[in-house]
């Protein structure tokens, strides 16, 4: 009896390359299938009820600037940069809604703060297109990475007491809207506290 050919080495080589890169290619799909889109990760907003994190540092003006000390206002917190082109086309709404509060001197205070940018840009930026409200240098992504920011425009509405109430992970559709979300926010807070614990 004549023994059984043996398989030639190539073809040997070639299935055990392919078990496991076939074993690979369902794992990356299997990954691929579960894992959250990247809008789903942005509408991720892990401090929503909590306090916010500190923001403190220089504005484009040289002044210093402290979150703590805007208590007893809503703060309304806008990540955004110069080369952001959903940032730049909701740029004239959050001037309009500054101005708004600004002229009604009223307990409601927008910040920015930039997100990986060049600060000349900015300032150069700001100098074009108007803007008189507190503009704070990101310390290198340090607070966007606290706010849990990954792309911008993102913007978190602070209630008075400095507790993280709402978060906008996209580009503003109008002033209005800032204060849709902060008079909704305001009439939720009423009906607890009157509502009792």
């Amino acid at each position: 009896m004549e023994p059984l050919a043996q398989p030639p080495r190539r073809q040997r080589a070639a299935v055990f390359v392919a078990i496991p890169l076939g074993l690979v290619i369902l794992l990356l799909v299997a990954v691929l299938i579960t894992r959250d889109n990247a809008a789903e990760r942005a509408d991720f907003n892990p401090l929503l009820g909590k306090a916010a994190p500190e923001i403190a540092g220089t504005t484009l003006d040289g002044q210093q600037f402290d979150l703590d000390q805007l208590r007893g206002k809503w703060v309304v917190v806008n990540f955004f940069a110069t080369w952001c082109v959903p940032c730049l086309q909701e740029h004239p709404y959050l001037v309009s809604f500054d101005r708004r509060h600004t002229q009604a001197n009223d307990n409601v205070q927008l910040i920015s703060v930039v997100f990986n940018d060049d600060v000349d840009a900015v300032r150069e930026f700001y100098e074009q297109r108007g803007g008189g409200y507190p503009v704070v240098n990101g310390d290198q992504g340090r607070l966007a990475l606290e706010y849990s920011v990954i792309r911008v425009p993102d913007t978190y509405v602070i209630d008075q007491i400095g507790v993280v109430r709402a978060r906008i992970p996209r580009p503003l559709n109008s002033a209005d809207e800032l204060d849709q979300i902060i008079s909704d926010l305001t009439a939720q807070l009423t009906r607890q506290a009157s509502s009792g614990p």
